[in-house]
């Protein structure tokens, strides 16, 4: 098995990931509000750029979410199922998302 079983690299996600999700999170929330709110930055700011800080405080938040879930099944097989995903998506075979069928909602949202 390696190094690392599964359920260790999953641990070691949850915790990684979360970290640095939570500091994105709150470093983006801070800039989107700075760009919102503050009369002089919104001059300068597209609508575009907004629009696109939006949509990454949107995708961070729904990262997030797939925290707890994950900490309910912290055997590793989602993380597999994922991987396994990934790896059908960037090698170019089909059937990938057949495995994503029984996940839960926070996982597939994300992926959108």
């Amino acid at each position: 098995e390696g190094f690392l079983s599964a359920g260790n690299k999953q641990m070691l996600a949850i915790v990684s990931g979360g970290t640095a999700g939570i500091l994105c999170f709150i470093g983006l929330s801070l800039l989107l509000h700075r760009r919102v709110f503050d009369p002089r930055i919104r001059l300068t700011s597209h609508r575009t750029d907004i629009a696109i800080l939006v949509i990454l405080w949107v995708q961070l938040l729904l990262g997030l979410l797939t925290l707890p879930v994950s900490l309910k099944h912290s055997d590793g097989s989602v993380m597999l199922i994922l991987a396994d995903w990934a790896q059908r998506i960037v090698t170019f075979r089909a059937s990938g998302a057949e495995g994503l069928l029984n996940l839960d909602w926070q996982y597939k949202i994300h992926l959108v």
